[in-house]
């Protein structure tokens, strides 16, 4: 059974970081909840940036709720 993803929210940079491949699961399902970005994988794993100003509160309820797909 494989382990559970976290991902960890910078919130004064609004970046939420995930390793690798879970950026764009992750994206698309907050995009689904309303809230936009982009995502870029560097060699530590992958970083969705969130545009406008995103209600922190929010992200963070949306970030609870997350399951990686393979859940």
């Amino acid at each position: 059974m494989p382990a559970t993803v976290h991902p960890v929210l910078n919130r004064d940079r609004e970046e939420i970081r995930i390793p690798s491949p879970h950026g764009e699961p992750l994206l698309g399902y907050l995009t689904r909840r309303g809230l936009r970005g982009s995502v870029r994988t560097d060699r530590t794993g992958d970083v969705i940036t969130l545009d406008g100003e995103p209600e922190m509160a929010r992200v963070v309820g949306a970030l609870a709720d997350w399951r990686t797909p393979d859940r």
